[in-house]
């Protein structure tokens, strides 16, 4: 049948009726003005059409952009943090790697018979098995020196992936 879109056609029934010429005259004059009456609503009709269909298409607009800022914000925000884990695990990277290197250098400095060597005070002392370290006022500070690894402070040894001892 018809569309959705499609205009509603008009049904126009005529009859014939025989009149004189003025009632003729006055009823040519009572269908022009009802034509002119019909022409103008459809004008406004159309223009009010017009209008919206311009406004919905401005407020699609105006939402798109403002979704495509919004995407745009969120975009920069997660580069930015992203920027940020990169610069805390590059950070985390090289102390670790600066605590590894100094650890494996204490750990080379053991003493042959396997004794820990304490005698410098202040020592932070960590288990490579375990992934421990101890300070001197905790109980397990004095071990096996084959698994020790000397950290000069407790965020070398935190940088290194050690955990402090709960004991």
């Amino acid at each position: 049948m018809g569309t959705a879109n499609a205009k509603p056609q008009a049904i126009v029934t005529t009859k014939t009726i025989h009149v004189g010429s003025r009632r003729l005259a006055k009823a040519k004059a009572e269908s022009k003005r009802l034509a002119a009456t019909a022409s103008r609503q459809d004008d406004a009709s159309m223009a009010l059409a017009d209008k919206i269909s311009s406004s919905s298409t401005a407020s699609s607009k105006a939402s798109s952009e403002e979704s495509s800022q919004q995407a745009s914000r969120r975009a920069s925000r997660q580069v930015e943090s992203e920027r940020a884990v990169a610069a805390s695990h590059a950070a985390a990277t090289s102390t670790s790697r600066a605590a590894a290197a100094s650890s494996s250098h204490h750990a080379t400095s053991t003493h042959a018979k396997g004794d820990l060597d304490t005698r410098k005070a202040g020592k932070i002392i960590g288990n490579r098995n375990s992934k421990i370290y101890h300070t001197p006022d905790q109980a397990g500070y004095h071990m096996n020196s084959s698994n020790a690894v000397y950290f000069q402070t407790e965020a070398q040894a935190k940088a290194a992936g050690y955990r402090k001892a709960l004991r």
